[in-house]
């Protein structure tokens, strides 16, 4: 939070605008990408913890699946966060394509 409270603030005093350095490849994306990353590795670790040494997961409300499906959903927001990943090739990869009017992702019917 402070991170980001000082990147705002440098973007406004520097640049007068306080978007300079949020865009994509900036360190704000950096950032957010290495807390959804850390995210999901400590979720995939608490699942490991309370699944060592016991039965495998059994029925749907064994509260491991929390922490498995917390794990999987930050490992993939981090993936979609990440620098490298554009609009375009994250359309490609997961089948949806932008909507240029909104900007709202459609899933694609090709």
């Amino acid at each position: 939070m402070l991170t980001l409270t000082l990147a705002l603030g440098m973007d406004f005093v520097l640049h007068g605008d306080p978007s300079a350095y949020t865009g994509e490849g900036e360190p704000v994306t950096w950032l957010s990408f290495a807390h959804l990353l850390a995210s999901g590795g400590l979720a995939g670790v608490v699942f490991r913890l309370r699944t060592h040494g016991r039965p495998p997961l059994c029925g749907w409300r064994d509260p491991r699946w929390f922490w498995l499906f917390l794990a999987l959903g930050f490992l993939f927001l981090a993936m979609m966060r990440s620098p490298g990943c554009t609009s375009r090739s994250t359309a490609r990869c997961t089948g949806l394509s932008e909507c240029r009017r909104r900007g709202f992702p459609t899933v694609s019917t090709t």
